[in-house]
């Protein structure tokens, strides 16, 4: 019999995500801050462990909260296992069950195989160009922030991402802000419902898009490649029937404000369910 494998949310308990990520497309390259809100749970330990792959974590921070007020938990060593795709932050003390932030600083690199973060090629205007996106299932949310990357183990996610000016920007919830600084674009999306970290998702580049609403006032779209985009017309109409006709047979309402269809040049799978922002082939 094979060893168990070892259930990282047995230990800590996510609760949120506040990610902010910046993309280097040109450098295949990207930086970010993830803070996590959670649990941890189970018996003192002297180490917090997250899910992580090939990211470089440059700084890691822990922080008790209990009704002594916020206590900064000192963080010896922060230990990558690569074997188990884990990141192990080692403290001086025992770290007891309770509620905790984790605040991690990482860089990463973009990869042309079709998951975690990637790029996808395709020419318009007789030049080649350039979307960035994401494909987390089953497994390789790990590749672009540190989690914990268990299904089980759900929480909300604000995300924050930092792309180039002028490009459509999209995740699976609304847009709550945007501002511009030279040619970076920082946008702010509204935080998710609870789901699990394989169904975040976000996409970038030149895009357009068609758009429609439900009866009931849910804004679909569906995104393409500028000489694509006259194409998901038919993938529009049906979205918008095919989400009213569920409303009504479960009687249970769409509970997204938006559900975006983006068609992607390069995509491994036929299609990925991510929540309100659902990629194709």
């Amino acid at each position: 019999m094979g060893k168990k494998v070892t259930r990282l949310y047995e230990q800590f308990q996510p609760e949120s995500y506040d990610l902010l990520l910046d993309v280097d497309r040109d450098d295949l390259s990207f930086s970010g801050t993830v803070t996590i809100r959670g649990k941890k749970t189970g018996r003192p330990t002297s180490r917090i462990t997250l899910h992580q792959k090939d990211l470089k974590i440059t700084s890691a921070k822990i922080v008790k909260h209990d009704k002594k007020g916020d206590q900064e938990v000192s963080v010896s060593r922060i230990n990558l296992q690569k074997r188990f795709d884990e990141v192990r932050l080692h403290t001086h003390d025992e770290v007891y069950a309770g509620d905790y932030t984790l605040t991690l600083e990482f860089s990463g690199t973009v990869t042309k195989p079709m998951n975690g973060i990637y790029p996808c090629f395709f020419k318009h205007d007789g030049k080649d160009k350039r979307l960035i996106a994401t494909q987390f299932e089953s497994h390789h949310a790990r590749e672009a922030f540190p989690c914990i990357d268990e299904p089980e183990a759900k929480a909300t996610f604000d995300l924050t991402l930092v792309s180039p000016v002028g490009e459509t920007a999209i995740a699976n919830t609304p847009v709550k802000s945007e501002n511009t600084t030279g040619s970076a674009k920082t946008t702010v999306f509204e935080t998710t419902p609870k789901m699990s970290t394989y169904l975040l998702a976000f996409v970038f580049g030149d895009m357009k898009y068609l758009e429609a609403k439900t009866k009931d006032g849910v804004l679909v779209r569906t995104y393409a490649t500028p000489d694509n985009i006259k194409h998901t017309q038919f993938a529009l109409d049906t979205a918008v029937k095919t989400l009213e006709f569920y409303n009504d047979y479960f009687d249970i309402p769409y509970p997204l404000a938006k559900c975006d269809f983006i068609a992607l040049p390069d995509f491994a799978s036929g299609a990925m369910e991510n929540w309100g922002c659902i990629t194709f082939r």
